[in-house]
């Protein structure tokens, strides 16, 4: 009985700590960052150029809920002050939608946020539209 209840402790002292787990979601953000296709995109908007950081966060977050994510739930994740969000949304739409698809976008309900990670993987990772 002590050894299970001591056993009990031990696997939940552990699950929360894995170790060499790949986090997909954050993979893709890491590989976007490093994209040349990223990297000229932010240098075109120079000072008004999203943080990587920042878009490193938020594609993550968007990616590991499925691509939507009500808009303050992102800036409370993100630690984004949500004052700044319909700035930061800005910016990132300028940073990340290239000729006209939406990677990131606004749902018509005006509070969710999208990220068409397919498109993303498309624009940024395997050379742009054909």
């Amino acid at each position: 009985v002590e050894l299970g209840g001591q056993s009990g402790l031990d696997v939940e002292a552990a699950t929360p700590a894995p170790t060499g787990a790949t986090d997909p979601a954050s993979t893709l953000a890491q590989e976007l960052i490093s994209s040349p296709s990223y990297q000229a995109q932010r240098a075109r908007y120079g000072a008004r150029a999203a943080d990587d950081g920042l878009v490193g966060r938020v594609v993550t977050l968007l990616a590991a809920s499925g691509g939507r994510m009500h808009r303050d739930s992102v800036a409370s994740a993100a630690g984004i002050p949500a004052a700044r969000m319909t700035g930061v949304l800005s910016a990132l739409r300028r940073q990340l939608n290239l000729e006209g698809y939406e990677v990131i976008s606004i749902d018509p309900d005006q509070v969710t946020v999208l990220l068409d990670t397919a498109l993303l993987r498309v624009q940024f990772l395997t050379g742009g539209p054909g």
